[in-house]
Parts: structure tokens; C-alpha cells; sequence
């Protein structure tokens, strides 16, 4: 966002890494490119919409991509941030996590915080809660009742110290 680093999956993101695809067309050109997993980082298959629509219907098995014109997938997908997302992704489904493995698979995301946070408040850990929990709130948070949510978890960690 304005070249700030967001966290991967930020919902104020455009790739929010939940997409099933995306698809880009060139009306002009009677163009369209489809986008192929994972989510929009794989590469866009082209069509050209005029061959397509001249086959007035699909009457046996052939390829109508123009894969000249396809776009590569981004390079991103090959990356060490790429192998943390997918790290992060699976580590939040889990029950039992480690708060703090968790938060360096993204730690430019306020939700990993949160969920970090949420897992020590129910372990009882309110210190450690409350430090995730603050933590989430020098991030960008993507909405302002997620916000007043982690204003409310920190009230209900401080009654739990004091």
C-alpha cells in the first residue's frame, strides 16, 4: 500500500493471498488472461477471445491459449517471504501454536499478533498476550473494529495483571 509493507494477506491489500483467480482482459483486443494458482501469482494464461469465439462451440480436445502472449507466473512464488506465507497459512489452523514462530512467518501482519495474542490470552499467558496484542497495533490494521477488538483484548488482559 503506497509501497508500505502491509503484511501478506492484509485485507487493505489487492492480493490478499485468498483469491481463487483473477482475470485481466484487453477489450480492445479481444484479449483476456486468466490467472492460474497459487492465487493470483501464477501465470495468466492468454485467449484470444476472437479464435475462441470462432470455434462457435468446443467440438473436440484441443488448446485454445495463446501461450505466446501468457504472462509468467511472479517470481515472488520462489521466494523466502512466498515459503513463510504458506508457513503462516498452515501454522493459524493449527490449536496449538508457537506465538512466536508464528509472528515471524509474517511480521509485518497485525492479525499474526492477534492470533498470537489470542492464543496466549486462552493459555492464561495475559503478559505475553498483552505484548502481542500491543504489537498488533503498530501494524496496519485493515479495519476499525478489528481495531477496537484489540483495544478491548488488551483492557481484558491489564484487569487479568493487575
Amino acid at each position: 500500500m503506497q509501497g508500505e509493507d502491509i503484511g501478506l494477506g492484509n485485507e487493505r491489500a489487492l492480493n490478499q493471498f485468498i483469491g481463487h483467480h483473477s482475470i485481466v482482459f484487453e477489450p480492445g483486443e479481444l484479449r483476456v488472461w486468466v490467472s492460474t494458482a497459487p492465487w493470483q501469482d501464477g501465470a495468466f494464461i492468454c485467449y484470444d477471445l476472437k479464435k475462441v469465439f470462432a470455434l462457435r462451440g468446443k467440438h473436440d480436445n484441443q488448446e485454445i491459449a495463446d501461450h505466446d502472449r501468457d504472462i509468467p507466473e511472479d517470481p515472488f512464488v520462489h521466494s523466502g517471504a512466498f515459503s513463510d506465507l504458506l508457513s503462516y497459512k498452515e501454522m493459524k489452523r493449527h490449536e496449538n501454536i508457537d506465538p512466536d514462530a508464528l509472528v515471524a512467518c509474517n511480521p509485518e501482519l497485525y492479525q499474526a499478533y492477534v492470533l498470537a495474542g489470542n492464543y496466549c490470552f486462552k493459555r492464561k499467558e495475559y503478559d505475553k498476550a498483552f505484548s502481542f496484542y500491543t504489537q498488533a497495533l503498530t501494524k496496519v490494521v485493515a479495519t476499525w473494529p478489528e481495531e477496537a477488538q484489540i483495544l478491548k483484548q488488551i483492557a481484558r488482559c491489564e484487569k487479568k495483571i493487575a
